[in-house]
């Protein structure tokens, strides 16, 4: 059964969407960067209004604002699923494993700086990537933002949470998160609203 949310017009969302079993499938540059190209065409596309995000190697956090037209949960189902086609696109057509043999040097460094001292292994093809090509979890964690002070501590969470996981020890050090943009470090990937 799908589970009812709640929607209210101009109302700010925080979602979590996690892998399926948690597959560290945000491991390099090439498919995080992917993963942004997607969050931004959809915003393109659905209208939404995206305020933060940060992308770790088994979840997503963002926050974003839903147009009239679009509740968070198509949304969300745009995003995780065009996400998913391009995703295993790329691994049916060996491009992204192409892309790791062409460029195993950047992929390193890629993989030093996002894992910091975890130093783990990520190959596509290994136990990171799902047996069934299944990406996400089924459902997403929402939370509708309710005051200011909600909101600026929701900001400050997403833009400190590869902090909070260990990944970096500073957040300008996590390339992949809103904190890029919020404070001009002139590293952004993707703009924020």
């Amino acid at each position: 059964m799908p589970q009812k949310r709640i929607f209210i017009e101009g109302g700010f969302y925080f979602i979590t969407c996690r892998t399926l079993q948690q597959h560290k499938i945000f491991c390099s540059d090439f498919v995080i960067k992917l993963f942004l190209e997607v969050l931004d065409y959809c915003r393109s596309k659905l209208h939404f209004v995206l305020l933060a995000f940060v992308v770790l190697p088994d979840h997503i956090h963002l926050l974003i604002c839903p147009n009239e037209r679009n509740t968070i949960s198509d949304v969300i189902r745009h995003i995780k699923g065009r996400f998913a086609r391009q995703y295993n696109l790329a691994v049916t057509e060996d491009e992204f494993l192409g892309y790791q043999k062409r460029n195993k040097q950047l992929t390193a460094v890629a993989e030093e700086f996002i894992l910091g001292d975890q130093q783990e292994e990520f190959i596509l093809g290994d136990q990171q990537q799902p047996e069934d090509n299944t990406i996400w979890q089924k459902s997403f964690y929402d939370r509708i933002i309710c005051s200011e002070q909600q909101f600026e501590n929701i900001v400050n969470y997403i833009d400190y949470n590869a902090v909070k996981h260990g990944l970096v020890k500073n957040p300008e050090d996590w390339l992949y998160s809103s904190y890029q943009n919020r404070y001009n470090t002139g590293k952004a990937i993707i703009s924020i609203d």
